[in-house]
């Protein structure tokens, strides 16, 4: 059965939010830390609108979708940040509403910046070159604290999930390849990087990235008693490519 790669509608939201949180499961501390019980009812409504308000408010988001056409099914979701001149600053979630307790905010934050620290130190020592795909991190920048860079340009997936139900279809291909390709038609010197998930390493290692590092997030000790389990996750890198794709199809 064919697949198609398109844009996501504001109705798609709470079809994303479903893929991503049964693509995760309940096996990534991190996933299930900054979204709260996100595989009930309750945690997936927040999540579809939290995912909504991404798209309206962060000019650099793309949401994409991969629909198997001769059903209709949304099966693939991905959420892609084109950063064309710009760079993100370094900053935490910027909210506590979606926690019950300050507690469990102020340890979904220190998760989200312990995740970032090999990104974040990639941007710094690239001077922006580097793409970022990435399986789990979802906080948009805020727009006003923005900060432009002439010789930016870099772009990151934020969200990458495939229905558990439609795996090795080629739909997760699609979608990390989408961004690959837009990041290469804007700059020869865009490197990839990607934190991967064990499950997610194969798809990233047969788009061209390599192994660098098998790390284990250690929390500050302040929140350990809130650890159910531990966070690894493979920090791979997509080597420098000249452009190949100026006839890439960019929504």
């Amino acid at each position: 059965m064919a697949l198609s790669l398109s844009l996501c509608t504001d109705e798609d939201m709470p079809r994303f939010f479903a893929i991503t949180s049964d693509g995760f499961g309940t096996e990534h501390e991190y996933f299930n830390v900054v979204f709260p019980k996100h595989t009930s009812p309750s945690g997936r409504a927040v999540g579809a609108c939290r995912f909504l308000g991404f798209k309206h408010n962060d000019p650099s988001t793309t949401l994409l979708k991969v629909t198997d056409t001769a059903t209709g099914e949304m099966i693939g979701a991905a959420k892609w940040n084109i950063y064309d001149g710009i760079i993100p600053p370094e900053e935490g979630l910027g909210t506590t509403e979606f926690w019950e307790t300050e507690e469990q905010a102020q340890y979904a934050d220190a998760l989200f910046n312990l995740y970032l620290e090999g990104r974040r130190k990639a941007i710094r020592g690239s001077n922006g070159h580097v793409v970022f795909p990435f399986e789990a991190l979802f906080s948009p920048p805020k727009l006003h604290e923005v900060v432009y860079l002439v010789n930016v340009h870099y772009s990151a997936l934020d969200i990458l999930s495939v229905d558990p139900k439609h795996q090795y279809r080629g739909a997760g291909r699609m979608l990390v390849e989408w961004g690959c390709n837009i990041a290469d038609s804007m700059d020869v010197e865009s490197q990839a990087v990607v934190e991967a998930s064990v499950q997610g390493r194969h798809l990233y290692e047969t788009c061209g990235f390599v192994n660098q590092q098998f790390v284990t997030m250690e929390p500050p000790d302040q929140f350990r008693h809130l650890v159910q389990m531990k966070q690894t996750f493979f920090w791979m890198v997509r080597p420098k490519k000249s452009a190949r794709a100026q006839n890439v199809k960019a929504f």
